[in-house]
């Protein structure tokens, strides 16, 4: 996560990049989870507490689903209408920012990333943030004041 002293010219919250990972998170889990419960009913596995909870589970990430898909769709309108994305392929006619710095990587109208050069981006992004959180800049005091 960045911390206050990285902000770029990306928008206050999570960006649309990183609730559409979210997103994919609650899909991801949710196949699995559904997954394994009719693997045990395959095999015949008596209902249990496991079951039970597998299900309890399953039901649980359907709404966060709903949640993740509803807030990106929403911050991919607030991005746009900020005028960048933060999505690998967001509208090509807008600049794309890194959703971790929100420095511009693409400029609007030209060739999308292609996901290993957007991929190289971002880790070089975390790792400077993580830095970043790790050792904010110092404030003078005097220069403060």
């Amino acid at each position: 996560m960045v911390d206050s002293s990285a902000k770029g010219p990306l928008l206050e919250g999570p960006t649309a990049y990183a609730l559409l990972r979210w997103q994919y998170l609650f899909a991801a889990s949710g196949i699995a989870v559904v997954g394994v419960i009719w693997i045990l009913n395959e095999i015949r596995v008596p209902e249990n507490w496991v079951v039970h909870a597998l299900l309890g589970l399953a039901l649980l990430n359907s709404p966060l689903f709903g949640v993740a898909l509803f807030r990106r769709a929403r911050r991919e309108m607030a991005e746009r209408r900020a005028g960048y994305t933060t999505l690998l392929y967001g509208e090509k006619k807008l600049m794309q920012l890194d959703p971790y710095m929100g420095r511009v990587i693409r400029l609007g109208g030209a060739p999308y990333l292609d996901r290993q050069r957007f991929a190289e981006i971002l880790e070089a992004t975390k790792a400077e943030a993580a830095l970043r959180a790790e050792r904010p800049e110092r404030v003078d005091r005097n220069k403060a004041a």
